[in-house]
């Protein structure tokens, strides 16, 4: 951990811990404020001009403990955020040497995690693994179940991925043309530089896939592609 996210973080508990403290050394803040009853003084609230400055000074003793509270969960977020996804890169670059190295186990685990976390990159990993059989038995249901989550993404390879195996597969998930027509053209809309040969592959399997289908189907899938909006 870098000492200034450290630092962060540190600066962060604390004022955590004050704001708790506030409120748990000074119960009466919370429950006496706005009800009947007396304060800690002995004051009748609502009675006297004692018992509404007592009040106030209750009042504002709760939201500064509130407002710490507020400030410190929103600094420990902030402080977490980049190491997070520093810890990500990390494990995604130990998964590669991982399957670099063969070492399916290691690779398929880490993807497991951030796959379970939400990591589009993961979900496709994992479902290329599925789906080859690499590590473990292939499972073609679970691929194409990873393959869409990270496709809603709208990650391109698990776009152009879900889209071969409803245009393309071997019967799971069900053939879907419109659909498979769909998420192969939004994957080469995604797809950059980067991925000279997976595009060109794509574009391959769209014009493909369109001299079987019907002007009405393709007409469709458009639609459907230009409706599209990723999910978080």
């Amino acid at each position: 951990m870098q000492d200034g996210k450290q630092h962060q973080l540190v600066e962060a508990s604390e004022a955590l811990l004050m704001g708790a403290q506030i409120l748990v050394r000074e119960p009466w803040v919370v429950s006496d404020v706005g009800h009947g009853g007396s304060c800690l003084c002995g004051c009748a609230r609502k009675t006297s001009g004692v018992a509404a400055g007592c009040a106030r000074e209750a009042a504002g003793q709760y939201h500064v403990g509130m407002k710490s509270i507020v400030t410190a969960l929103m600094a420990l977020l902030l402080a977490a955020s980049p190491l997070a996804a520093q810890t990500l890169e990390a494990d995604m670059k130990k998964a590669a040497g991982a399957y670099e190295r063969k070492d399916m186990a290691t690779a398929v685990r880490i993807w497991k995690v951030w796959a379970g976390k939400g990591n589009a990159e993961a979900r496709t990993l994992l479902g290329a693994m599925y789906w080859s059989g690499e590590g473990g038995p292939r499972d073609h249901k679970e691929a194409a179940r990873l393959y869409l989550l990270a496709a809603n993404q709208g990650y391109a390879r698990a776009q152009n991925d879900i889209g071969f195996m409803l245009g393309f597969g071997e019967g799971i998930p069900p053939p879907d043309d419109i659909e498979a027509y769909k998420w192969l053209t939004l994957a080469i809309d995604g797809y950059t530089a980067k991925n000279q040969d997976r595009l060109v592959q794509a574009r391959k399997d769209l014009a493909t896939l369109a001299k079987r289908m019907s002007p009405a189907q393709i007409t469709e899938a458009e639609r459907r592609a230009k409706a599209f909006k990723p999910v978080p």
